[in-house]
Protein backbone atom coordinates (compact mmCIF):
# COMPACT_ATOMS: atom_id res chain seq x y z
CA UNK A 1 0.00 0.00 0.00
CA UNK A 2 1.50 3.36 -1.31
CA UNK A 3 -0.60 6.29 0.52
CA UNK A 4 0.16 8.88 -2.59
CA UNK A 5 -0.88 12.43 -1.35
CA UNK A 6 -3.16 14.49 0.75
CA UNK A 7 -4.90 16.09 -1.94
CA UNK A 8 -2.64 19.70 -1.38
CA UNK A 9 -2.88 21.82 -4.78
CA UNK A 10 -6.92 21.56 -5.24
CA UNK A 11 -8.05 24.73 -5.35
CA UNK A 12 -11.69 26.25 -3.65
CA UNK A 13 -14.41 25.27 -4.44
CA UNK A 14 -12.76 21.98 -5.04
CA UNK A 15 -11.18 21.82 -1.41
CA UNK A 16 -14.33 22.38 0.43
CA UNK A 17 -16.58 19.95 -1.81
CA UNK A 18 -15.38 17.60 -4.45
CA UNK A 19 -18.79 16.53 -6.49
CA UNK A 20 -17.32 13.95 -8.14
CA UNK A 21 -13.49 12.15 -8.99
CA UNK A 22 -12.43 9.75 -11.48
CA UNK A 23 -9.37 7.98 -12.24
CA UNK A 24 -8.54 8.77 -16.31
CA UNK A 25 -5.27 7.53 -16.30
CA UNK A 26 -1.98 8.42 -16.69
CA UNK A 27 -1.47 9.53 -13.16
CA UNK A 28 -4.13 11.85 -13.66
CA UNK A 29 -7.65 12.33 -11.39
CA UNK A 30 -10.43 14.45 -12.73
CA UNK A 31 -12.31 16.28 -9.79
CA UNK A 32 -15.78 17.82 -10.35
CA UNK A 33 -17.38 20.79 -8.51
CA UNK A 34 -20.31 22.24 -9.20
CA UNK A 35 -19.91 23.32 -12.89
CA UNK A 36 -16.59 23.03 -13.15
CA UNK A 37 -13.90 20.14 -12.95
CA UNK A 38 -9.96 20.19 -12.80
CA UNK A 39 -7.07 17.14 -13.80
CA UNK A 40 -5.40 16.33 -11.02
CA UNK A 41 -1.53 15.22 -11.44
CA UNK A 42 -0.56 12.87 -8.75
CA UNK A 43 2.85 13.17 -10.44
CA UNK A 44 2.74 16.50 -9.89
CA UNK A 45 -0.19 17.70 -7.16
CA UNK A 46 0.90 21.20 -6.46
CA UNK A 47 -0.01 22.28 -9.86
CA UNK A 48 -2.89 21.06 -10.92
CA UNK A 49 -4.72 22.06 -14.40
CA UNK A 50 -6.86 24.94 -14.39
CA UNK A 51 -10.16 24.26 -13.40
CA UNK A 52 -12.91 24.49 -16.94
CA UNK A 53 -16.83 24.94 -17.27
CA UNK A 54 -18.55 21.38 -17.38
CA UNK A 55 -20.73 23.49 -20.34
CA UNK A 56 -18.35 25.52 -22.43
CA UNK A 57 -15.93 22.61 -22.76
CA UNK A 58 -17.01 19.49 -22.97
CA UNK A 59 -18.81 18.48 -26.06
CA UNK A 60 -22.05 17.20 -25.62
CA UNK A 61 -23.08 18.82 -22.33
CA UNK A 62 -26.80 18.56 -21.24
CA UNK A 63 -27.59 22.20 -20.74
CA UNK A 64 -30.22 20.62 -18.18
CA UNK A 65 -27.15 20.11 -16.18
CA UNK A 66 -26.93 23.19 -14.39
CA UNK A 67 -25.57 21.28 -10.86
CA UNK A 68 -23.23 19.70 -9.29
CA UNK A 69 -22.75 16.31 -10.84
CA UNK A 70 -23.41 12.75 -8.33
CA UNK A 71 -19.91 11.38 -9.69
CA UNK A 72 -17.96 9.80 -12.25
CA UNK A 73 -16.15 6.14 -12.48
CA UNK A 74 -14.37 5.01 -15.16
CA UNK A 75 -15.80 2.04 -16.88
CA UNK A 76 -12.71 0.64 -19.01
CA UNK A 77 -9.44 2.02 -20.24
CA UNK A 78 -11.32 4.82 -22.65
CA UNK A 79 -14.73 5.15 -21.21
CA UNK A 80 -15.43 7.29 -18.05
CA UNK A 81 -19.76 6.87 -16.55
CA UNK A 82 -20.82 10.41 -15.46
CA UNK A 83 -24.01 10.66 -13.14
CA UNK A 84 -26.23 13.37 -12.45
CA UNK A 85 -29.28 12.43 -10.66
CA UNK A 86 -31.00 9.18 -11.92
CA UNK A 87 -29.40 9.99 -15.22
CA UNK A 88 -25.80 8.78 -16.64
CA UNK A 89 -23.68 9.77 -19.88
CA UNK A 90 -20.57 7.93 -21.76
CA UNK A 91 -17.63 10.17 -21.57
CA UNK A 92 -14.83 9.27 -24.18
CA UNK A 93 -11.56 9.96 -22.41
CA UNK A 94 -9.49 10.71 -25.12
CA UNK A 95 -11.91 13.37 -26.64
CA UNK A 96 -13.95 14.28 -23.42
CA UNK A 97 -17.19 14.24 -25.73
CA UNK A 98 -19.86 12.82 -24.10
CA UNK A 99 -23.11 10.98 -25.27
CA UNK A 100 -27.32 11.27 -24.44
CA UNK A 101 -28.20 11.26 -21.22
CA UNK A 102 -29.95 8.22 -20.18
CA UNK A 103 -31.94 6.34 -16.85
CA UNK A 104 -29.68 4.19 -15.34
CA UNK A 105 -31.36 0.95 -14.02
CA UNK A 106 -30.69 -1.33 -11.42
CA UNK A 107 -30.18 0.74 -8.49
CA UNK A 108 -32.81 -0.18 -5.94
CA UNK A 109 -35.92 1.15 -5.88
CA UNK A 110 -35.86 3.56 -2.56
CA UNK A 111 -32.46 5.47 -4.21
CA UNK A 112 -35.21 6.89 -6.44
CA UNK A 113 -32.18 6.51 -8.96
CA UNK A 114 -30.29 8.73 -7.36
CA UNK A 115 -26.75 8.15 -5.67
CA UNK A 116 -24.05 9.65 -3.80
CA UNK A 117 -20.99 8.48 -4.76
CA UNK A 118 -19.88 5.80 -7.36
CA UNK A 119 -16.04 3.77 -7.12
CA UNK A 120 -13.86 1.14 -9.51
CA UNK A 121 -13.51 -1.03 -6.20
CA UNK A 122 -11.63 -4.06 -8.65
CA UNK A 123 -11.35 -4.92 -12.28
CA UNK A 124 -15.36 -6.37 -12.20
CA UNK A 125 -16.79 -4.51 -9.29
CA UNK A 126 -18.26 -0.98 -9.58
CA UNK A 127 -19.94 0.33 -5.68
CA UNK A 128 -22.95 3.04 -5.70
CA UNK A 129 -23.29 4.50 -2.27
CA UNK A 130 -26.12 6.68 -1.06
CA UNK A 131 -26.74 7.08 2.28
CA UNK A 132 -25.22 5.02 4.77
CA UNK A 133 -26.19 2.43 1.94
CA UNK A 134 -23.86 0.74 -0.68
CA UNK A 135 -24.53 -2.00 -3.63
CA UNK A 136 -22.00 -3.58 -5.87
CA UNK A 137 -22.44 -4.02 -9.55
CA UNK A 138 -20.85 -7.01 -11.06
CA UNK A 139 -19.34 -6.16 -14.35
CA UNK A 140 -18.99 -9.93 -15.74
CA UNK A 141 -22.65 -10.89 -14.54
CA UNK A 142 -24.09 -7.17 -14.93
CA UNK A 143 -26.11 -8.12 -11.67
CA UNK A 144 -26.42 -5.57 -8.55
CA UNK A 145 -26.21 -7.00 -5.00
CA UNK A 146 -28.27 -6.66 -1.98
CA UNK A 147 -28.21 -2.74 -0.18
CA UNK A 148 -25.38 -3.04 2.66
CA UNK A 149 -24.63 -0.43 5.03
CA UNK A 150 -21.23 1.72 4.96
CA UNK A 151 -21.11 1.86 8.79
CA UNK A 152 -20.23 -1.74 8.96
CA UNK A 153 -16.93 -0.71 7.31
CA UNK A 154 -13.62 -1.19 9.70
CA UNK A 155 -12.82 2.16 10.54
CA UNK A 156 -15.77 3.85 8.97
CA UNK A 157 -16.71 7.02 11.18
CA UNK A 158 -20.27 7.23 12.70
CA UNK A 159 -20.87 10.67 11.43
CA UNK A 160 -19.96 10.17 7.57
CA UNK A 161 -23.99 9.20 6.67
CA UNK A 162 -23.16 9.83 3.20
CA UNK A 163 -20.13 10.62 0.85
CA UNK A 164 -20.03 13.27 -1.99
CA UNK A 165 -17.68 11.28 -4.05
CA UNK A 166 -15.05 8.54 -3.84
CA UNK A 167 -11.68 7.76 -6.58
CA UNK A 168 -9.55 4.33 -6.60
CA UNK A 169 -6.19 5.83 -8.00
CA UNK A 170 -4.78 2.19 -7.50
CA UNK A 171 -2.23 1.02 -5.44
CA UNK A 172 -4.63 -0.31 -3.12
CA UNK A 173 -5.95 2.48 -1.86
CA UNK A 174 -9.69 4.29 -2.72
CA UNK A 175 -10.50 8.16 -1.17
CA UNK A 176 -13.63 8.85 -0.18
CA UNK A 177 -14.71 12.40 -0.11
CA UNK A 178 -17.00 14.37 2.03
CA UNK A 179 -17.91 18.26 3.13
CA UNK A 180 -13.97 18.95 2.16
CA UNK A 181 -12.58 15.94 3.98
CA UNK A 182 -11.87 12.79 2.89
CA UNK A 183 -10.66 9.08 4.11
CA UNK A 184 -8.12 6.38 2.81
CA UNK A 185 -8.92 3.06 2.97
CA UNK A 186 -6.37 0.11 2.53
CA UNK A 187 -7.41 -2.39 0.27
CA UNK A 188 -5.56 -4.94 1.04
CA UNK A 189 -5.96 -4.97 4.33
CA UNK A 190 -9.53 -4.08 4.45
CA UNK A 191 -9.66 -1.20 6.84
CA UNK A 192 -9.30 2.89 6.89
CA UNK A 193 -5.99 4.24 7.51
CA UNK A 194 -5.61 5.26 10.88
CA UNK A 195 -5.76 9.42 11.66
CA UNK A 196 -8.58 9.84 9.21
CA UNK A 197 -10.44 11.82 8.44
CA UNK A 198 -8.56 14.79 7.36
CA UNK A 199 -9.50 17.86 5.69
CA UNK A 200 -8.32 18.14 1.61
CA UNK A 201 -4.94 19.12 1.43
CA UNK A 202 -4.11 18.94 5.12
CA UNK A 203 -1.23 17.74 6.95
Amino acid sequence: MVLLENWEGLPLPFAHKVDGAVNIGDELVMFYSGTSCILYDLSDPLHPYAPFAMKDSIAGWSTFWTEGISDAVEFNDTTVLIFYGDEYVWQDIATYEVSDPKIFQGLPEDWNGAVDAIVRWSANQIIFMHGTMYVEWDLVDDTMSEPASILLWPGWPADWTSVDAATNPGYDVVYFFRQGNYMAYDQSLGEFIAGFPKPIGGK
